[in-house]
């Protein structure tokens, strides 16, 4: 078979045995199954959709992927990510460590974890999610990121802002000093935070 896609999401399958044969194949959705595991995938997956699972662990990862979606498993380690990536959603599960990140991911969400810190981001990052983890600080923040969701942590400050921002969730952490912010995020920023941005901030 040389399809592109392989779709066996919503299935009730265990394992995916034989899935090393498909090695035209670029696109891999296998979520919403009972898969504890997953075999050694063709590299020539550049997209892999495996959440709602019961996986434990993920790795080694196809060479070529580009984006993996693995939220909502029991993962409680992630091997090496490949140096392709661009989207990372691995919120949901039981991790408390991420490997190193490679510089050509945009989108990361490890929301929803056991994360105590994040290694250095990417500096092409766009969007973090990291909310609902124990995180007591965060890395420097490149200066292509436009969105951040850290709200349900430990953190005490925050690092310094870049200019592209426009969106900060920063709700129930332990954050008594807030850094300048960029022009462009005050005003929204204004509408919607709670009492405890009034509280530390005054805009000029």
């Amino acid at each position: 078979m040389n399809a592109k896609e392989i779709n066996v999401s919503n299935s009730g399958i265990s394992d995916l045995s034989g899935i090393e044969v498909f090695v035209n194949d670029t696109v891999l959705k296998c979520s919403s199954n009972s898969l504890s595991s997953l075999p050694l995938l063709p590299n020539s997956i550049t997209e892999l959709y495996c959440q709602f699972n019961q996986i434990t662990s993920l790795g080694p990862l196809p060479s070529n992927l580009r984006i993996l979606t693995c939220s909502s498993n029991i993962i409680s380690n992630i091997s090496a990510l490949p140096g392709n990536l661009t989207d990372l959603q691995s919120y949901n599960n039981l991790l408390t460590t991420l490997p190193a990140i490679p510089n050509s991911l945009k989108y990361l969400n490890c929301g929803t974890n056991q994360l105590n810190n994040l290694p250095s981001l990417s500096s092409s990052l766009e969007y973090l999610y990291c909310g609902n983890n124990q995180l007591t600080s965060l890395p420097a923040l490149p200066n292509t990121l436009k969105g951040i969701h850290c709200f349900n942590n430990n953190l005490t400050q925050l690092p310094t802002l870049p200019s592209s921002l426009n969106t900060i969730d920063f709700q129930n952490n332990l954050i008594t000093i807030i850094p300048a912010l960029p022009s462009d995020l005050i005003t929204f920023l204004l509408e919607i935070i709670s009492f405890l941005f009034f509280r530390h901030y005054q805009a000029p």
